[in-house]
Parts: C-alpha cells; structure tokens; sequence
C-alpha cells in the first residue's frame, strides 16, 4: 500500500512535528520520519488522504475490550460449570 496523507496535524509531545501540519507518505503499512514534510510530491501515483481536521498520533490502547473480553471468559466458565 502506498499513500500520501495530506496536511495532517502530528499529535505527538515528542515528535518534531508536534502541532504542525504536513504530509505523511506511507509505503507498505510503515511510515518513517524520512517521509513527513511540508510538501510531498506525488511521483508514483499514491492514492491520496485529504480529510478537513485530519490529526495523526501514536496508538491507542481501549483497555476496556481487554476487559470485556475477560468477563465474558468468565462469564462463559461460570456457566459451563
């Protein structure tokens, strides 16, 4: 997969992008800091994001699908015995 995220706010404290808005190329599912500026050229015909309010950051984690997850294991032991 190849694709250019355009004008996309970076959210991240410790990146040197943080607040700024710029284009992102990703290539194979991974993007690298090598492929983030103000302006990217489009040489090989990526398919293209322009979304209005468009903001990238790290991860998240939703611990509470962990949990449910967990009590429905439960839930399901209880019953069986």
């Amino acid at each position: 997969m190849k694709l250019i995220l355009r004008n996309a706010t970076i959210i991240d404290s410790k990146s040197p992008f943080h607040h700024q808005k710029v284009d992102i190329l990703i290539e194979n599912g991974i993007l690298s800091k090598k492929k983030i500026g103000s302006t990217i050229e489009n040489t090989g015909n990526y398919n293209e994001v322009h979304l209005e309010n468009l903001h990238v950051s790290q991860g998240w984690f939703d611990s509470s699908v962990f949990l449910v997850n967990q009590v429905l294991k439960n839930v399901k032991r209880l019953l069986l015995v």
